[in-house]
């Protein structure tokens, strides 16, 4: 820093200066469905060591967390988390039109969930009523946290 120089002035940056559509909608979705399934894949383990499944035979292991409430209903909050944190990054990447970038996130993670429930056949196997909240849950969190800040009050 030269103490002798005129300091720049940022009073005429605007806000299209950090509007990176792309960046928001990858880092959406990566933290939406990489991370929420790291995040549940986590959980189911844990869940399963402590009640001592045997992690080896993954049948017994998806029966019993499919049976399992106490997993369901953890599992359905941290993904919740995990989605809300991917709209509070939505709305960091573009300011101003946070509502429409959530929603193109929003759609984008249901189909490839869905995809991924119908291709493994997951939809199956777990209850119904968790199927359908895990499904809700993604435009509801998504929009939450990407909603700005000064609207979210009101």
């Amino acid at each position: 820093m030269d103490a002798y120089k005129t300091p720049d002035s940022n009073l005429e940056t605007n806000e299209t200066l950090h509007f990176k559509p792309i960046k928001a909608v990858l880092f959406g979705l990566l933290i939406a469905i990489v991370l929420g399934l790291i995040v549940s894949t986590i959980t189911a383990l844990t869940i399963a060591v402590f009640e001592g499944i045997d992690l080896s035979n993954q049948d017994e292991l998806e029966k019993y967390l499919a049976s399992n409430y106490y997993y369901l209903l953890i599992d359905i909050l941290i993904t919740f988390f995990v989605l809300y944190w991917a709209g509070t990054v939505v709305k960091k990447y573009v300011p101003g039109k946070e509502k429409l970038y959530a929603m193109i996130v929003t759609a984008l993670t249901v189909i490839i969930i869905a995809l991924m429930l119908f291709m493994y056949g997951s939809y199956e196997m777990y209850p119904i009523w968790y199927n359908f909240t895990s499904i809700l849950s993604i435009p509801i969190a998504i929009y939450w946290g990407a909603i700005p800040n000064s609207q979210a009050k009101t």
